[in-house]
């Protein structure tokens, strides 16, 4: 579905309603993308971010802060990174909880603490189920 002023409009009449969008690497964020969301700002609807912090995928060098630097440019507030669950056979993607630290703490001293996602992750006792 595209977001043109007509579902814009439409999504408008629900507020509150926030928008979230799952951009998980820079890459992903395509100029269609880009005018999606202003338009949805232009409207008055909030768009937030929510990503997986997973290996080879996002935070592979250190300096690169990922789509969480990236996203408030296009109005868009970086909202969570979750930590990927433990899932047989996706282990290899699953990645350790300090580069996430080490990113938030650049993008502290970068950009406004409302640009800064939360971390989030599931415990241990949920991830056995």
């Amino acid at each position: 579905m595209r977001v043109d002023d007509e579902l814009a409009r439409a999504l408008r009449t629900f507020a509150p309603l926030f928008v979230v969008t799952h951009v998980h690497h820079a890459k992903e964020i395509t100029p269609e993308a880009r005018e999606a969301c202003a338009r949805l700002v232009d409207y008055g609807i909030p768009v937030e971010n929510q990503a997986v912090l997973m290996r080879r995928v996002k935070l592979e060098r250190p300096g690169d802060q990922g789509p969480d630097a990236e996203v408030p440019t296009m109005r868009v507030r970086p909202y969570y990174l979750h930590q990927m669950e433990r899932r047989r056979r996706l282990e290899h993607l699953r990645t350790p909880l300090s580069p996430r630290r080490r990113i938030r703490a650049e993008l502290r001293g970068w950009t406004s603490g409302l640009a800064v996602p939360h971390l989030a992750s599931t415990c241990p006792a949920a991830e056995a189920r």
